[in-house]
């Protein structure tokens, strides 16, 4: 062997070793990602990524499975020590986040970025709040003070406000007038304009842990580890003393105390009577009830929560369990979802009405403890033992504009090739244009005699095809939705239209053939393309040399655009086939069966041994522009972004209410549309990143907080690293 043959032969070896490494990572990474542990995920993805050759395949797949695994974890916010307080501002724009390295920090959420100074105690911060009305922040620290900030800016409004002891909770009256302290053995009230004492201290026999207002401010709740307190707000006079494990409703009408025999019950504060039965449940932590007091969580040493009927003291549902002990249970404002923090390391959504788990767990690398949701109730903010505090999307997805709302089923959408229009097609005979932008629908509709089955741009965008079951298929001018020429007339339903990649052909699907057209003229070319049933999906190649089609008798095809005839043998499936797809780079095929979707080589008609799968059946399938990913949409009323490489998940399902008929990319490939039963069409966002490995790097480890060494070791950042890699993402973008 040569000397270049030995390099060119070590070259190789050392090539096939690195694609195995990233292979390697990127199995890591998915078995993380199933688990739930997405920042590890995030990261193991991303040094995937960085390790990967240029020209390997698995650097792009690595690139879509970290960027797309992210629209769970929203954002990362590290301090230098652990974070015990959070808050979200009143109008959801920022948090605060204080920690035991006596710092609070104000994030901006649109950006991550922090916003104005730090606020700093001298000791380690233990608690916090914002104003009502967004204007101050308040803070509680060990070092026995509590101050008070301006929040637009972090700086300090008054002096420190003294205790004898550590601030272990603070919080302000609904007017925004006041705030309440609370430490060892009492609680305080200040002026939140002068920061001057209000009254008399509010006494205890024990550490208050707890201080709240009634939602109309005129009750200020206290809580010791030995008794809940009532306090008249304006005159700092004791109400009422209850013993035991407590908790109040926010409306302060309804509280919760242990009863001699270890169970708890529901009393009305007004009458002092007694709300319906006793709840049969002893909580190891403080019991939690929902924004509108209707419903009471309580955990015990079992590992589970249970959720309680506060009117009747009934369960209500299915205890929700951990593998841990639950430190800690959160009502989102809307009642509709349960947070739970467990000593497993785990924080878990659920369905407040039923007590399903939404999503997969969301995972720390220590115990959590806290959990706080946004105002809008579509985030949650979560912190453990550790560094770092965490926002999440909440597993109840939404479209990330308001949906495009019609009279009955959508079964049809595009979006015109310069991505400003939509169309989508539906069961009220019609096809209705939208902007892309806004989401307003234009007043003209392209009328058919029933339902409309399908629609698809011309290359140019100029024409709309449509197809229905009113046995024709029409052509409609884009701009104005007048109709182009006479109907192009069938012997029944139309499943299925194409334009040609030039724009001269449209190839249409009726019955037991696919026939092309002429667009100019409305009239037939060449011989029909005839199978032994019906034909429910096609579509041409990028070169128009070649057409797809999916027929019911679970095949697909692949047929000589020129001749009419077949260019290879069947490719055999399971169950009938309702979609198909060619990938703009034109070397993969794919074919929906039942409830799979398989890839094919499109040269070969082999198949890549790839296929993904849904819950249901699988109506619609779409490459992106790129090829990278393809999205196919099921009977499981989810749409799924999938790699084509891999063939692995790319984020979480997208979720419509009814079953989803129809998926498409946008043109820049950064929005998936979507049509559904539930008479939605839906616009959702998939995250992409720049091909830059100094980018993505620093992305992953502002995203996560987490260190990639070259051993594959994760360690966690610093605050001062994460700030400097945050400002080095905001140079690279």
């Amino acid at each position: 062997m040569s000397h270049q043959e030995t390099i060119a032969e070590l070259a190789r070896v050392r090539g096939e070793l690195r694609s195995q490494t990233v292979r390697y990572l990127i199995e890591r990474a998915s078995s993380l990602y199933q688990n739930g542990d997405i920042p590890q995920a995030i990261s193991y993805f991303a040094h995937a990524y960085a390790t990967a050759e240029a020209k390997d395949p698995l650097r792009i797949a690595a690139l879509n499975l970290a960027a797309c695994s992210s629209s769970v974890l929203i954002m990362t916010f590290v301090h230098d020590a652990r974070i015990p307080a959070m808050a979200f501002s009143p109008d959801g724009r920022s948090v605060a986040t204080g920690s035991y390295d006596g710092s609070a920090r104000l994030w901006d959420l649109e950006t991550g970025h922090p916003l104005g100074d730090v606020m700093r105690h001298e000791r380690a911060l233990i608690s916090l709040a914002f104003s009502p009305d967004g204007q101050r922040i308040v803070t509680g620290a060990y070092d026995k003070t509590a101050r008070l900030w301006e929040a637009a800016t972090g700086k300090p409004l008054h002096d420190p406000i003294r205790h004898n002891d550590s601030v272990s909770t603070v919080a302000f009256s609904p007017d925004s007038r006041t705030f309440c302290t609370g430490s060892h053995f009492t609680a305080r009230m200040w002026d939140s304009t002068t920061a001057e004492l209000v009254g008399e201290p509010l006494e205890h026999e024990s550490a208050v842990y707890r201080v709240a207002y009634s939602y109309d401010g005129a009750k200020v709740f206290t809580n010791g580890f030995r008794n809940v307190r009532i306090w008249d707000a304006a005159s700092q006079r004791l109400l009422d003393k209850r013993f035991g494990i407590v908790a109040v409703s926010q409306d302060g009408q309804t509280i919760l105390e242990k009863s001699r025999e270890r169970w708890l019950r529901l009393v009305d504060v007004v009458t002092g009577k007694r709300v319906g039965r006793p709840i049969r449940d002893y909580p190891d932590f403080m019991p939690r009830f929902s924004a509108d007091g209707s419903v009471v969580a309580t955990g015990v040493s079992d590992n589970a929560v249970r959720l309680w009927d506060a009117a009747t003291g009934e369960p209500l549902a299915r205890p929700i369990r951990h593998d841990g002990g639950i430190h800690n249970v959160a009502f989102s404002p809307n009642g509709h979802v349960v947070a739970t923090a467990s000593t497993d390391g785990t924080a878990r959504l659920w369905n407040a009405a039923t007590c399903e788990p939404l999503g997969r767990p969301l995972q720390h690398n220590r115990p959590v403890y806290g959990l706080v949701f946004s105002p809008d109730s579509r985030t949650l903010l979560t912190n453990s033992d550790d560094t770092v505090a965490q926002l999440w999307k909440l597993a109840t997805s939404e479209s990330f504009k308001d949906p495009l709302r019609h009279e009955r089923e959508v079964t049809a959408v595009a979006f015109s090739p310069n991505g400003n229009t939509l169309v989508t097609g539906a069961e009220d005979n019609a096809a209705h244009f939208w902007s892309s932008a806004t989401g307003e629908q234009r007043d003209r509709l392209m009328l058919h005699k029933n339902r409309v089955t399908a629609v698809a741009f011309s290359p140019g965008g100029r024409t709309v095809l449509t197809a229905s079951w009113d046995n024709t298929a029409r052509l409609w001018d884009a701009h104005s939705g007048e109709a182009l020429g006479e109907p192009m007339t069938h012997s029944g339903s139309v499943t299925a239209v194409a334009f040609s990649p030039d724009g001269r052909k449209v190839i249409t699907a009726t019955g037991y053939e696919a026939q092309f057209w002429d667009p100019e003229t409305q009239t037939r070319v060449g011989e029909p393309m005839r199978h032994p049933n019906t034909v429910y999906a096609l579509a041409f190649s990028p070169d128009g040399r070649k057409v797809l089609t999916g027929c019911w008798d679970s095949t697909a095809r692949l047929w000589d655009a020129d001749t009419s005839t077949l260019a290879g043998e069947p490719m055999r499936h399971d169950h009938p086939i309702l979609a198909v797809a060619f990938s703009p780079d034109g070397l993969t095929l794919i074919s929906a069966s039942g409830c799979a979707a398989h890839l094919w080589d499109a040269t070969s008609g082999e198949p890549l041994n790839i296929s993904t799968y849904h819950n249901g059946v699988i109506y619609c399938a779409a490459f992106r522009g790129d090829s990278r990913m393809f999205a196919t949409g099921s009977a499981d009323k989810t749409v799924r972004v999938w790699d084509t490489i891999t063939g692995k998940p790319l984020g979480e399902p997208m979720r419509h209410v009814g079953r989803v008929r129809a998926v498409a990319f946008s043109p820049d490939g950064h929005t998936v549309l979507t049509g559904s039963s539930d008479k939605t069409a839906r616009l959702w966002n998939i995250s992409q990143l720049p091909d830059d490995p100094r980018f993505v790097q620093a992305w992953a480890v502002v995203k996560t907080g987490l260190i990639p060494e070259r051993a594959g070791i994760l360690r966690r950042s610093s605050c001062e690293h994460w700030l400097t890699k945050q400002n080095e993402l905001t140079i690279a973008s």
